[in-house]
């Protein structure tokens, strides 16, 4: 199975955005064979995060500006 679409949890996406999801069962073997080296192909290709390397990577991510912004358009944005 296969998932396309967002699977967004903002404040924004669970109280103003519809979002979708799409399921991808497929039944043509070749077409599996594609999704799985698909999906194969972007975990060998991606880096593992976790939340200590987001916060302590050094770069300040909003600036006093963005962050108050963001507060004051909080169901906005």
């Amino acid at each position: 199975m296969s998932v396309i679409g967002s699977s967004n949890f903002s404040f924004r996406s669970n109280r103003r955005d519809t979002e979708c999801q799409l399921y991808l069962i497929p039944e043509c073997d070749q077409f599996k064979k594609r999704l799985h080296e698909e999906s194969s192909n972007l975990f060998e290709k991606a880096k593992q995060v976790d939340l200590k390397t987001v916060k302590n990577d050094g770069v300040d991510k909003l600036t006093w500006k963005e962050r108050l912004l963001s507060r004051m358009f909080n169901s906005f944005i």
